[in-house]
């Protein structure tokens, strides 16, 4: 249970009925995952765009820690399927 609530926002761990149905925060997780990987999906295609100005060095430092935080929340959003089979849900939704 507190594994879950790490990979969520943190206004989570307030919310007694979560903390009470793990398969139900584990849904929400899942939703907060997939948003933050298209998050990250979609930084890393428009920074260069967004902002032409900066240095070419600066851009690929923030490429390179956009590419860590998505193989992170990739990594993560497997081990939350594992979870919710476990927990008898629905698994991977998309």
């Amino acid at each position: 249970m507190l594994w879950l609530l790490d990979q969520g926002p943190s206004v989570l761990r307030d919310e007694p009925a979560l903390r009470q149905n793990p398969i139900v925060l584990a849904r929400i997780v899942a939703h907060h995952l997939d948003a933050s990987l298209e998050g990250a999906r979609v930084a890393y295609s428009a920074l260069r765009r967004e902002l032409p100005d900066l240095a070419a060095d600066t851009i690929e430092m923030a490429l390179t820690a956009i590419q860590r935080e998505g193989a992170r929340l990739q990594a993560t959003r497997r081990e939350l399927d594992l979870v919710e089979e476990a927990l008898g849900g629905a698994g991977e939704i998309g």
